[in-house]
């Protein structure tokens, strides 16, 4: 795998892109022989004899024809590499807000600590509805005179006398 920033292009793309790149330079060197061929023996189309500075005119040309459509070929492939990278890292970014989210939906809104089965454990009061981690209810519970806890958001009393009675909210609860 290989990074781009913080997109990561796949063995497989790599792979494709060598394996291009090592069949036009394979082009190269053929076409490279066969101009060296034809200048030693300085045969052309018909059979008639070039100047070396004929021979070596055409191979210049032809060499930048080559180039040319090489620059053109590689800067298509480099702009479709970068719509990818580009899409990659939209799709990557939309990933880590959604992850985000969640993260804030299984934690306590109180204390904000994420949700667990021993001390923020989720817990519901059952006057209003509201899910607080268990160590919140008992911080609660312990300030009121009455076996009680007020809900933080919507002043709901909740008659309690021991906390852990409160029903669990199962869907809050962190899955091992």
């Amino acid at each position: 795998m290989a990074r781009f920033g913080r997109t990561t292009m796949t063995d497989s793309d790599l792979l494709q892109i060598i394996a291009s790149l090592r069949r036009e330079n394979e082009d190269l060197r053929n076409s490279k022989e066969q101009l060296m061929a034809r200048q030693l023996h300085g045969v052309v189309s018909g059979g008639a004899k070039k100047s070396p500075r004929d021979t070596d005119r055409e191979k210049e040309h032809f060499l930048q024809t080559k180039r040319r459509r090489e620059t053109v070929n590689l800067t298509q492939e480099l702009q479709k590499m970068a719509a990818k990278c580009e899409a990659l890292i939209a799709q990557e970014s939309r990933i880590e807000e959604l992850e985000r989210q969640l993260a804030e939906v299984y934690t306590c809104d109180i204390c904000r600590s994420s949700y667990d089965d021993e001390t923020h454990v989720p817990r519901i009061l059952k006057k209003c509805g509201h899910t607080l981690c268990l160590y919140c209810i008992c911080q609660l519970h312990a300030q009121s005179q009455y076996q009680s806890v007020r809900c933080p958001f919507c002043t709901a009393i909740t008659h309690v006398f021991i906390v852990d009675l409160l029903p669990k909210n199962y869907a809050l609860s962190r899955r091992a």
